[in-house]
């Protein structure tokens, strides 16, 4: 993570993982997101919990796990933030899936629900664009994160997890986003309602085009 000038740098995700000594460095650098007034915003998914109900499909690749979980992130985030708020998204760049997320999000501007819109209905989703990786330090803060989440979720007492503790304790452990477990997952996809609303969106978009 950086604040201010670009030569105050916290350790690489190698270094990170592996020595003890980055410790009080990661306790300062995990205060930096408060001092900023950042909040966090996370998504996560199993491929494996759901990769058998579309394995061969034609929308295969649009279900990807990136694309569920950057879709599951946004819509809790967007019924979380306050009513009269817009939201503006900076993804690194993805070259595999970035495509089939940008349909995705799309969609979900598509969507009237109220959550999702502010009083006058205009979709809180605002836009979003990519970055190169490496191209701002504005991203360097979600990919510790990230990182920091993973080792929480894989195992909570293991020396990774104890290390990337300050970084989850940033803005008192609390965030907008959602873990989707097996069961809901499944049922998402299952229903066919995530799929449908991409799918219908993708074809306005191309109507829109021609």
């Amino acid at each position: 993570m950086e604040s201010g000038n670009r030569s105050s740098k916290a350790p690489s995700h190698e270094k990170l993982r592996m020595k003890e000594r980055h410790r009080a460095l990661l306790v300062r650098a995990g205060a930096v997101p408060d001092k900023c007034g950042l909040t966090p915003i996370l998504g996560g998914v199993r491929f494996e919990d759901y990769s058998d109900l579309i394995k061969g499909k034609r929308d295969e690749k649009l279900m990807a796990g990136y694309v569920v979980c950057c879709f599951a992130m946004l819509v809790n985030t967007l019924r979380g933030i306050p009513k009269n708020e817009t939201l503006e998204i900076v993804f690194e760049q993805q070259l595999i899936h970035g495509g089939n997320v940008s349909i995705a999000l799309h969609a979900l501007q598509s969507v009237s629900m109220g959550e999702l819109c502010l009083p006058d209905g205009t979709p809180k989703l605002s836009s979003w664009r990519e970055v190169p990786k490496e191209a701002t330090v504005l991203t360097e803060i979600a990919d510790y994160y990230a990182y920091a989440l993973f080792q929480q979720w894989k195992d909570k007492r293991s020396f990774k997890s104890d290390l990337c503790e300050p970084i989850m304790k940033s803005g008192g452990g609390e965030g907008f986003g959602a873990i989707l477990r097996r069961p809901m997952i499944r049922e998402i996809i299952s229903g066919g309602q995530l799929l449908f609303a991409i799918e219908e969106a993708e074809r306005i978009r191309r109507k829109r085009l021609l």
